[in-house]
């Protein structure tokens, strides 16, 4: 398993050195403070992750970083799960249970176009990665929970993915909503593959 993932840490630095601005790794006492606020050990990984690749700012979405590293929305990962632990007037559906607010300990790691997040399980080891798509909340419906979608069984297994090729953001479409075909980077009807949907 260590050299497995010593061999995926590789091949991350590899993709970081080849930016044009390679971000800073984060410091010991970023990730311990990080802890601290939102109350939870980083899964191993993303510590390493974080303290010998770069403390965010790369990867297959905007990786947020913790304090001093690539911040996509101007706070740092443990102000974001702060954030998000505040969203009272939403539930969610999560690992067979229906949550009141967000799940405790459920990272908002990686954020994608169009309000979609890859989140990390931080209560296992391999932090499991789910799916997070604020665009599935119905208005007219909002008692109904939002899913929470399991996309890869461990941080390690969806970065390998990623660094493979695989098309995670095909995937977890395809997943999230299965009524609509995706062809080439675009959504469609199934009775009206050449139109768009919005």
């Amino acid at each position: 398993m260590q050299n497995a993932e010593d061999a995926l840490l590789a091949r991350l630095a590899r993709v970081v050195r080849s930016l044009d601005r390679p971000p800073p790794v984060a410091t010991a006492a970023s990730v311990r403070a990080a802890e601290a606020v939102m109350g939870c050990t980083l899964p191993p990984l993303l510590a390493r992750v974080y303290r010998e690749v770069g403390n965010g700012g790369f990867g297959p979405a905007a990786f947020v970083g913790v304090e001093g590293g690539y911040q996509p929305f101007g706070v740092p990962l443990g102000s974001m799960y702060i954030g998000f632990r505040g969203l009272r007037s939403m539930k969610f559906l999560y690992q067979g249970r229906v949550e009141d607010r967000w799940p405790r300990h459920l990272l908002p790691v990686f954020s994608w176009p169009c309000c979609i997040y890859s989140c990390l399980d931080c209560t296992r080891p391999e932090a499991p990665v789910y799916t997070y798509d604020a665009n599935c909340q119905d208005p007219e419906r909002p008692h109904v929970p939002l899913p929470l979608s399991k996309h890869a069984e461990s941080l390690q297994e969806w970065l390998e993915l990623w660094l493979d090729g695989d098309d995670l953001w095909g995937h977890m479409m395809a997943a999230m909503r299965p009524d609509l075909l995706y062809i080439r980077g675009s959504y469609y009807a199934d009775d009206q593959a050449r139109y768009p949907v919005d």
